[in-house]
């Protein structure tokens, strides 16, 4: 928010992303009009009641970019799969907390995501990995094996130099003296 630059190409980028065409394939790879896939499109045109299909792209786009991971929140009836969903919302990465599994990957039963916690306010909320969706960019996570680090994180230094340099020339266009 702060560092222009980098608003301006996590925002082109996104801009980008919903330049594309999303398709849904059946399981031998071609695109599909099943009922479910109808569904699904419908759902993806219209995710929620404050966002188009381009803005939710957008919005998913710019948490990979920043966070490397996108959590989804589809709505829908409790046992009933996400195509039945009503809505779909996007929960920020910065307000979730993830629990992990204990076991290896040997005595592993189920996901490695046990728990997620969202915390919004005063307002924390617990859901089960089962309940969403967490959309993954191809960058490796080195804090922890399941979820992706922050593609930006190793830019931290240069996006604090740019800030500063941006924060000094102000300095001096407004307050250089006589």
């Amino acid at each position: 928010e702060q560092c222009a630059p980098v608003y301006s190409i996590v925002n082109k980028q996104a801009y980008a992303f919903t330049n594309g065409k999303t398709v849904i394939k059946n399981s031998q790879g071609k695109e599909t009009n099943s009922p479910y896939a109808k569904k699904v499109k419908a759902l993806l045109n219209k995710p929620n009641a404050l966002q188009n299909g381009k803005q939710f792209e957008a919005q998913a786009g710019i948490y990979l970019r920043l966070f490397g991971y996108c959590v989804i929140l589809p709505i829908k009836p409790a046992g009933f799969p996400n195509e039945d969903a009503s809505a779909m919302w996007i929960i920020p990465p910065y307000m979730c907390e993830f629990s992990f599994a204990k076991q290896t990957f040997f005595n592993l039963k189920k996901g490695f995501i046990t728990n997620i916690k969202v915390r919004y306010g005063n307002e924390e909320t617990n859901l089960s990995p089962d309940d969403v969706i967490v959309l993954r960019d191809i960058t490796p996570g080195f804090d922890n094996l399941f979820l992706p680090g922050s593609p930006i994180k190793p830019l931290q230094q240069n996006i604090s130099n740019l800030i500063g340099i941006y924060n000094s020339k102000g300095m001096l266009i407004n307050y250089r003296g006589a």
